[in-house]
């Protein structure tokens, strides 16, 4: 068993590199078969859900992964923007606190994994996705949207957690340091009846890819939910930001449902909808989505938004989990750990506690039937690009009983991220 990253990393090296130039088929439309094989060179394992807080372990802030996450580049750096929350049910009275108010997103750095912010503002939500502005005035600015959602808290879970649903938004929190943050706006409030989970922005640069877009500076997708899809029919997933002056806390407007949307070739495996991530290509004008609440299906890409134009990658899908490539008799891409990241925590990591994650990764066909909550860096031009994601057992089979845990996992390509989406096509 290989668990050691340099071991991987020869081993993929070739692979990453007949898979971007040769453009060989590898795949078709949602569901791996036989020849499918990433296109990208998996880094293996970065992040234990089970490790100790890496600034204070008596500290009751989850040292673990996260589930929904961004990884971004920042003056040369990388770093991880992490969904997280306290342990809200282990200490009892806890949650009846202002600290008990349970989740909120932190700025790591990838490197290390130390937390330079715990993002306080934030409190009360969560499924976080951060997208940075790399053009803006006196050098970039990151803006982190998240759910009115305040998971895991029970006496106060937040207006998207709340049937009926009533004023369930998106928050917006935004910063030139990634340290000092303001406070929470609501970018977008959705109607009675209409809850989200996971959101997605990205920057929109130029002109309008299509003639039927109004002219917009970002465009959000949503992960909804209808408390009664007779009585509140489905929104379109798609919202866009009229504004002109990079200001994302405002401006934004879900477009009409009737037109635009994903509705995919006739017979194409359906697009999921778990955790959606959008990019945008500035230069060729598409719009690529990827999502999935166990494989993560696409890329697909539309230059407009519209239900019937998007095309689906013939590589998809774009990961899959170790349960379903065992089946086919292909590795377990992410059972390998990477201490090149996250450093700090598997520096500290006792023996024993190594010794369980190695056990996991031994074993990951049996639990992983999920790698989920991708998403994608970086929107600034440069390379390396870089995929994150959650390997859990999310989407297992019906009466599944066996154990699970939850890793974080990368891939890398050494290409910019618009080069690496263009390669699905």
């Amino acid at each position: 068993t290989l668990h050691n990253f340099k071991m991987v990393a020869v081993a993929q090296v070739w692979l990453l590199v007949a898979t971007l130039i040769v453009g060989c088929n590898l795949g078709r439309a949602q569901n791996p078969n036989a020849t499918w094989r990433p296109n990208f060179m998996p880094l293996g394992t970065h992040c234990f859900s089970d490790f100790p807080n890496p600034n204070n372990p008596e500290i009751p802030h989850g040292g673990g992964c996260g589930c929904e996450n961004t990884p971004f580049r920042w003056n040369g750096r990388m770093y991880m923007m992490e969904s997280t929350e306290h342990y809200c049910e282990i200490f009892p009275g806890y949650n009846t606190t202002k600290q008990g108010d349970c989740s909120f997103f932190r700025i790591r750095e990838m490197a290390t994994g130390r937390v330079i912010a715990n993002v306080s503002e934030s409190i009360g939500h969560s499924f976080f996705a951060a997208a940075v502005d790399y053009k803006s005035e006196n050098g970039p600015t990151i803006w982190v949207f998240g759910s009115a959602r305040n998971r895991p808290n029970k006496l106060s879970p937040g207006p998207c957690a709340v049937i009926p649903y009533k004023g369930c938004y998106v928050g917006v929190w935004t910063s030139k340091d990634l340290v000092t943050w303001t406070t929470t706006s609501k970018a977008l409030t959705l109607p009675d009846g209409h809850s989200l989970f996971n959101n997605d922005v990205t920057i929109v640069r130029g002109t309008a890819s299509s003639a039927s877009l109004p002219l917009h500076q970002a465009v959000m997708i949503i992960e909804q939910r209808t408390e009664d899809v007779h009585k509140y029919p489905y929104l379109s997933p798609f919202a866009i930001n009229t504004g002109t002056d990079g200001d994302l806390s405002k401006n934004w407007q879900f477009l009409n449902a009737s037109m635009y949307g994903i509705d995919l070739p006739k017979g194409s495996v359906g697009m999921g909808f778990g955790a959606p991530t959008i990019r945008y290509d500035d230069d060729e004008g598409y719009y690529y989505v990827i999502g999935g609440g166990s494989i993560t299906d696409g890329p697909i890409r539309s230059k407009s938004l519209e239900l019937e134009s998007w095309t689906v990658s013939h590589r998809a899908p774009l990961a899959a989990p170790a349960a379903i490539t065992a089946k086919l008799g292909l590795p377990s891409y992410d059972a390998a750990h990477n201490n090149s990241f996250y450093s700090d925590l598997w520096t500290n990591a006792d023996p024993k506690l190594l010794a369980t994650i190695h056990a996991w990764l031994d074993n990951m066909s049996a639990w992983n039937y999920g790698v989920t909550d991708p998403d994608l860096c970086c929107d600034d031009g440069l390379a390396p690009s870089y995929l994150t994601h959650t390997n859990s057992k999310q989407g297992a089979p019906s009466g599944f009983t066996g154990k699970t845990t939850t890793f974080g996992a990368l891939g890398m390509v050494n290409v910019t991220l618009k080069e690496w989406l263009r390669s699905y096509f």
